[in-house]
């Protein structure tokens, strides 16, 4: 109910969140390389 009352506060968390993943993936992409051949996330940002 947060997320459909407080829509910028719904954006800033799910933006966040998109934040930190990105980070990991580039940060795994520069120590791994072309070891990684596949990137799948899977969140259920609506809860």
């Amino acid at each position: 109910m947060d997320l459909y009352v407080e829509p910028e506060l719904a954006d800033h968390i799910i933006n966040k969140i998109f934040t930190i993943q990105k980070e990991y993936i580039e940060k795994a992409f520069e120590v791994c390389g072309d070891a990684i051949d596949i990137v799948y996330l899977s969140d259920d940002m609506g809860m």
